[in-house]
């Protein structure tokens, strides 16, 4: 809306005062327009952030006709990219006989939006200001208040008559459908970069999440994740309870939008970037969890140069297949093939089991009590679940998440290379291995099946960066693997992608 004065002649508001009206004109009577669009008097402006559409500092803080001059002055000619404080907006909207107008804040901005702030609703204005450390909340003790009128950015509802938008609609229908009828109040609304909106809710004292997939992808996500969640819960005697897991409410759809419905989780969220310290304090929790899915779940499957044999070659045939059908010059597969016959030679002609993963155990998949940063208070994104796998896979998939080197391959041999010298950092691995029952000498056969999964993983994710991503996550422990005796070749390996026409 701003950009329109630029094509057309007249006064700027005129301008878009007349714009408006066409679309006025244009509308059903319960239809609306939904205008994302800066706000001239954005927290950021005040802080000399140059303004959007004339790259100036400080021009639309100024009045009209002195930033007209400020603008002829430095460009040449006036200002006529016209935005508007949240008032300003009303009044606007109102000449164009647009009298009913609700206003979101969009964080942080209307281009890469994560949250959307209904800036009428008190309660979901404080909901989004939530910080732990006493300065973070200080802050926002002063930000709340005068939050509504220092968004970057404006989501405005506009119509003729009052109307209410797909969400609320979404959140009424959940409240009459699977909450008793109780209408539920909207906390925040979040987007992730998964693609998936998240609405936390409250209702009946307690508080829920909707969480809507934008696109295929994200839906079959959700999907994947509500059939693990539920076969686990077959798998544990229908109690998710001690795997700090909630069952989900409803899986649905309404008007053409999926929906899962399911308890708020309890807890604080972390993720990958947590610092060192937290990371290392949270691993022997994160080992007692995972010895808890393991005995939840395990079941007799022969012996482990069987079990590791099967895995690892199933692994590296797959793994060869989408070598080639991406176009990947030589091949992998004798080498990969190699090392998991190497397994079964190696292994212990001990029984052993299967288990169920939860196949992306990492900080971000965890949340945390607010209380002790080291108890683990819910498990979430339950998409990449196997019921039938093997031990110490999630644990490996948890301990390379972060660390000293920055790619992940790299973190791969580093654990290789940390447990051959029984370094206090792999004291995890050893405790886990007790207690699930492993001899710890496996421990090495098992990271080579992690690797080798993840790799089969990370082959089948559709990136611009894949040729990087395959380059340090294959050949980096491959080569090392080689270097140490578990290949019969001794080639360096190196990745190029090629793009098929």
């Amino acid at each position: 809306m701003e950009w329109v004065p630029e094509s057309r002649p007249g006064q700027p508001t005129q301008v878009q005062i007349a714009f408006l009206n066409e679309l006025r004109r244009l509308l059903k009577p319960a239809g609306h327009v939904f205008i994302t669009i800066e706000n001239r008097f954005g927290a950021g402006y005040f802080a000399g952030v140059p303004e959007e559409h004339t790259r100036m500092r400080f021009v639309s803080l100024l009045p009209r006709r002195v930033a007209d001059w400020y603008s002829q002055l430095v460009r040449g000619h006036p200002v006529r990219t016209y935005t508007y404080t949240r008032s300003g907006y009303r009044s606007l909207l109102s000449k164009a006989g647009l009298e009913s107008v609700d206003f979101w804040g969009l964080l942080p901005s209307y281009r890469l939006m994560e949250k959307a702030i209904a800036l009428d609703k008190k309660r979901m204005v404080q909901e989004t200001l939530t910080e732990t450390s006493w300065k973070k909340r200080l802050r926002n003790r002063l930000m709340r208040p005068i939050l509504p009128w220092l968004v970057s950015a404006f989501g405005i509802q506009a119509g003729k008559t009052k109307a209410r938008s797909y969400v609320e609609e979404l959140v009424s229908h959940v409240g009459n459908s699977y909450l008793s009828g109780n209408e539920p109040e909207m906390l925040r609304l979040q987007q992730n970069a998964n693609g998936i909106v998240h609405v936390e809710l409250a209702a009946q004292r307690e508080r829920f999440r909707l969480e809507l997939p934008l696109h295929p992808g994200a839906e079959r996500r959700i999907d994947a994740a509500v059939r693990n969640i539920r076969q686990l819960e077959e798998m544990e005697g229908g109690s998710l309870n001690e795997l700090r897991v909630d069952a989900p409410i409803a899986w649905d759809n309404y008007r053409g939008q999926s929906f899962l419905l399911q308890r708020q989780p309890q807890g604080r969220s972390l993720n990958d970037q947590m610092s060192p310290a937290g990371f290392q304090a949270l691993l022997p929790s994160a080992g007692v969890y995972l010895v808890k899915l393991c005995h939840a779940t395990r079941r007799p499957a022969g012996s482990w140069p069987e079990i590791l044999r099967e895995k690892a070659r199933d692994c590296a045939l797959s793994l060869g297949d989408e070598y080639r059908h991406r176009g990947l010059p030589g091949s992998i597969q004798e080498d990969v093939l190699q090392i998991g016959d190497s397994l079964a030679q190696i292994a212990p002609e001990t029984p052993g089991f299967q288990c169920a993963i939860h196949g992306d155990f990492r900080p971000s998949s965890l949340l945390v009590s607010t209380k002790n940063a080291t108890e683990i208070s819910s498990v979430m994104n339950w998409g990449y679940f196997e019921s039938q796998s093997l031990p110490f896979l999630d644990l490996f998939h948890f301990m390379t998440a972060r660390g000293p080197t920055k790619t992940w391959g790299a973190r791969v041999v580093q654990v290789f290379k940390s447990m051959e010298a029984k370094t206090p950092s792999t004291g995890i691995v050893r405790d886990y291995a007790q207690h699930v029952g492993v001899v710890p000498e496996l421990a090495p056969q098992f990271l080579i099946v992690y690797w080798l999964r993840q790799c089969l993983l990370r082959m089948r994710t559709d990136t611009p960066q894949l040729a990087k991503i395959l380059q340090e996550g294959i050949s980096v422990p491959l080569n090392y693997l080689r270097a140490n005796g578990w290949s019969a070749t001794g080639q360096p390996v190196e990745i190029e992608l090629q793009v098929k026409k």
